[in-house]
């Protein structure tokens, strides 16, 4: 096996345990990259593809919801400083609320959305963006590098690429960590992690949190 992110295999089993979901039991076992710091589930375990969709299909976010919009602040008090209002962006993996798009869009940035499972339409692959946003979305990923891969050939040079997920600390508390309860996180990274596909990349960190993290795209 190798890492889903940087292929190294020098990896170590970090977690494993059955996970109960729809009154189903699920084998959950964990795997974590020396070279990248990601931890990642086995990718003999993921769930099938109606079950995926079925679970982002319960999330319940909605643009009238005034504390998921707080929540997206967390990100946008960040980016949006780093914006002018004739730039074009995307949200990557935007769900099917497409929250964050819309509340861009109201905010008077021109915001185009994309999703493989619910706005799978491949002609946003034809623009290049000023910004990129990722929200809750880089824990879903199968293959990360591949996916971050695609985000930078979307961006414009010196564009920016906004990204929330919870960061972990110590591999030794993870087995204690409730963002792996949910069956669709499949990928957790690291303060390390981000760097290191930050100097993949060629992108500059512009933020960095245990929640945020704003890239820019070196020209």
């Amino acid at each position: 096996m190798k890492c889903s992110l940087c292929n190294n295999q020098d990896l170590s089993l970090l977690h494993q345990y059955v996970n109960k979901y729809n009154n189903k039991l699920y084998n959950r076992v964990y795997y974590l990259c020396s070279t990248c710091e990601l931890i990642f589930l086995d990718k003999n375990l993921r769930l099938n593809l109606s079950e995926e969709k079925l679970r982002y299909s319960q999330h319940n976010n909605d643009i009238n919801d005034k504390d998921y919009l707080k929540f997206l602040d967390k990100l946008l008090v960040h980016l949006i400083p780093k914006l002018c209002k004739t730039d074009f962006g995307l949200d990557y993996g935007c769900g099917p609320s497409v929250v964050l798009a819309k509340y861009l869009s109201k905010m008077g940035f021109k915001t185009h959305h994309y999703d493989p499972l619910f706005f799978s339409d491949t002609k946003i692959f034809e623009k290049k963006y000023n910004f990129i946003t990722c929200t809750e979305v880089a824990e879903h990923f199968y293959h990360p590098f591949e996916e971050f891969k695609k985000i930078n050939n979307l961006l414009k040079n010196n564009g920016y690429f906004g990204v929330m997920t919870k960061l972990y600390k110590n591999p030794q508390d993870f087995h204690a960590w409730y963002y792996h309860n949910d069956m669709t996180h499949v990928s957790f990274y690291t303060k390390n992690t981000i760097n290191w596909i930050a100097n993949k990349l060629n992108w500059k960190i512009i933020f960095l949190s245990a929640q945020v993290i704003i890239f820019q795209k070196q020209g």
